[in-house]
């Protein structure tokens, strides 16, 4: 019931006056906590969409990188073949002649761009450092 139709009541009318101001006092005070609660449930809801908003997002981020994860291993496995890890073991073995080639005669291999194999024949390769001639080793 509203403060107007209780007003309007002929039982209210019949009572005295404290209790009717008691009364109006608790039907506003009832409405201004009704105000209250209102405004603290729409903030609830507001925080509630807000708190969705945002587990909605990670699960979507979460989804796309299960099918981005899920693309790269296709990829990958897509792309391996059968002698790949025989390939990978093979390596150090080429790795071993990598730089055999400066050793060798620069004219009997017609490779004029290594002046200084003579030079390096015999010794340990640190590092290597421009030099008027070509390249030499510390």
């Amino acid at each position: 019931m509203t403060s107007i139709s209780i007003q309007q009541d002929a039982r209210f009318t019949s009572l005295n006056n404290d209790v009717k101001r008691i009364i109006t006092g608790l039907i506003v005070r009832n409405k201004a906590r009704q105000a209250d609660v209102d405004s603290h449930f729409n903030a609830l809801s507001l925080s509630v969409e807000e708190e969705h908003a945002k587990t909605r997002e990670a699960l979507e981020d979460q989804a796309e990188n299960r099918y981005q994860r899920k693309a790269e291993l296709q990829i990958l496995e897509s792309l391996s073949f059968e002698a790949m890890k025989h390939r990978y073991e093979a390596i150090p073995e080429a790795h071993k002649l990598t730089f055999e080639w400066i050793f060798r005669d620069p004219d009997s291999e017609a490779k004029p761009w290594c002046q200084d194999a003579r030079y390096l024949e015999g010794r340990s390769i640190h590092r290597a450092k421009p030099s008027p001639n070509g390249w030499l080793a510390d």
